[in-house]
């Protein structure tokens, strides 16, 4: 089966971005370490591709000199001008443009014409089923977005003001032609700190084309994230280090959750 090409997202050095946390040294080396991870976890495995895209204008040789030479012959590196981007604006607003310069210069990318999206500072041990589930759905059965939503009010009852209603855009597959529809025509509405993000986006074009079915919007297990939050969040659920026993709980609440009750997007 002819597999998606996996497209990590990276902002090795954030230039003051705000929010951002962790240095350009800190960034880097995970960055590399969860290269070396797919490495294992895909190059190793069979015909699989990554292109690993930066937003900062990164010199990008020491990510390639840890990296094993059989590796690099199956990874693509981008590495954009950063006066291209917008830092006032936040990572969403940017993290499209840096998608739609991937789908432009990529040459995986555009053989394939879709994707699947990774953050890239975030590991996703469980990522050979996304990718191959994802290939599946987009390559074979010809859907045009593989994504997870939440779309619920049950904080809203419990009196809590979280937010149950967005897309998880860190893990995501998508023909090329529905992001640059849907998606990237609707970007100069983003700005994270106005509140307008990238997860908010993405669930408004999702909700009102829910009964097609050229969408999958629930994930059938949840993704094993690793590695450190770049965000803090407000939340019972939320723990920065995705490898906490808080979240390997929220895991697998999530996992009984989708298989005892596929139908509530929690």
């Amino acid at each position: 089966m002819e597999k998606l090409p996996l497209l990590m997202t990276a902002s090795v050095d954030t230039r003051g971005m705000s929010h951002a946390r962790f240095s350009t040294k800190e960034r880097e080396e995970m960055y590399l370490s969860t290269l070396q991870l797919y490495g294992r976890k895909l190059l190793d495995k069979g015909n699989y591709t990554l292109v690993f895209a930066d937003n900062s204008g990164w010199d990008l040789g020491r990510l390639k000199a840890g990296l094993p030479e059989k590796y690099l012959h199956k990874i693509e590196f981008l590495s954009f001008d950063p006066a291209d981007f917008d830092i006032s604006r936040g990572k969403g607003y940017n993290e499209v443009l840096l998608i739609q310069a991937a789908i432009e210069q990529s040459v995986y990318i555009r053989r394939a014409q879709a994707f699947l999206k990774v953050t890239g500072r975030y590991p996703v041990h469980n990522i050979r089923y996304f990718l191959d589930y994802g290939s599946r759905e987009i390559m074979e059965k010809g859907k045009e977005l593989y994504i997870d939503i939440k779309d619920h009010n049950l904080y809203r009852k419990l009196g809590l003001n979280w937010c149950s209603r967005f897309a998880d855009v860190r893990l995501f597959g998508v023909t090329s032609a529905f992001f640059l529809r849907y998606v990237a025509t609707e970007n100069h509405t983003l700005n994270d700190m106005e509140g307008k993000l990238l997860e908010g986006l993405m669930y408004n074009v999702i909700k009102p084309r829910m009964e097609s079915r050229q969408l999958v919007y629930r994930f059938n297990r949840e993704p094993r994230f690793g590695g450190r939050e770049g965000t803090l969040i407000p939340a019972f659920s939320f723990d920065e280090d995705q490898r906490s026993f808080k979240s390997r709980l929220k895991r697998l609440t999530g996992n009984i959750l989708r298989l005892v009750a596929p139908g509530f997007l929690f």
